[in-house]
């Protein structure tokens, strides 16, 4: 999918940076950044260079070197991508990494972000 997971903080609240509001998953908010509680996952790399971003995570907004339940594990990426996209032999791949708490599928953008996701995915994008 572009990166591998190693480990998250705690469940709390982060700000969601909006860096594409034309993909279908994004498209129907007007918004930049958004204030989110999630399990915020680290990855092993970003996957920008292989991807295309359409959600990022201020890390400076949430605790992300609490670590205690990876040990030793860097999980600051400066870069700290959580929704992403790519193409690859004809097939479509999008990675979210949100949507953690049940709470989530409760708010119209979460709900959005996942019909957009899939709409997209099957080619069925309008």
């Amino acid at each position: 999918i572009g990166a591998s997971f190693i480990g998250h903080p705690p469940v709390q609240k982060g700000k969601l940076i909006i860096e594409d509001n034309t993909h279908p998953s994004t498209s129907f908010t007007d918004s930049t950044e958004i204030l989110w509680t999630e399990e915020w996952y680290s990855f092993d790399r970003s996957p920008r260079s292989s991807a295309h971003v359409l959600i990022s995570v201020d890390e400076n907004s949430y605790d992300v070197d609490d670590n205690r339940w990876f040990e030793g594990i860097k999980q600051r990426m400066g870069d700290h991508p959580v929704a992403w996209y790519h193409e690859k032999d004809g097939g479509r791949i999008y990675q979210t990494a949100l949507g953690h708490e049940a709470a989530a599928y409760q708010t119209e953008f979460m709900r959005r972000h996942i019909i957009g996701a899939i709409m997209w995915a099957g080619h069925k994008e309008k």
